[in-house]
């Protein structure tokens, strides 16, 4: 699952908490790819992808933009 995000701290938890709470036995991760966030989706997801591995967060502030930000996403993927 990749999520394009910036400026999300208000609405990234509920988000995150609804994917992990998900069951599947193969193998999944969830990429947040940040675009440029001032506010504390950064440090939420840090908070996450240390308490669950499935979880990463990948930079994508080089370009504004959730089309750049997904594509960011992908590749770290």
């Amino acid at each position: 699952m990749i999520i394009a995000a910036r400026d999300e701290a208000d609405v990234l938890p509920a988000q995150l908490d609804a994917l992990l709470a998900q069951q599947w036995d193969g193998d999944w991760e969830v990429v947040v790819a940040d675009n440029g966030s001032t506010d504390a989706t950064r440090r939420i997801v840090h908070e996450y992808a240390d308490a669950d591995d499935r979880v990463r967060l990948v930079d994508a502030s080089d370009r504004p933009g959730a089309g750049h930000a997904r594509n960011v996403g992908m590749a770290a993927a």
